[in-house]
């Protein structure tokens, strides 16, 4: 899916991070990379729960909703 897709482009740049730390290009590409897989898992939430839970559980990823 896409968010897995995402999810793999994430981890790859955080290495690159660590790796590079003072690289800015990546660091603002991982940002809008992280940003835009939030709106994803937003809405998923949003519309499908099951599969929503199903994937976080698969990709070992930990959602925290907003604050109100």
């Amino acid at each position: 899916t896409l968010v897995a897709e995402m999810t793999a482009g994430i981890r790859n740049m955080q290495q690159l991070m660590e790796e590079f730390p003072r690289d800015r290009r990546t660091k603002v590409k991982l940002k809008e990379l992280i940003d835009r897989r939030k709106k994803y898992l937003k809405y998923m939430r949003r519309w499908d729960y099951k599969r929503f839970e199903w994937l976080l559980e698969k990709l070992n990823l930990v959602y925290r909703p907003p604050p109100r």
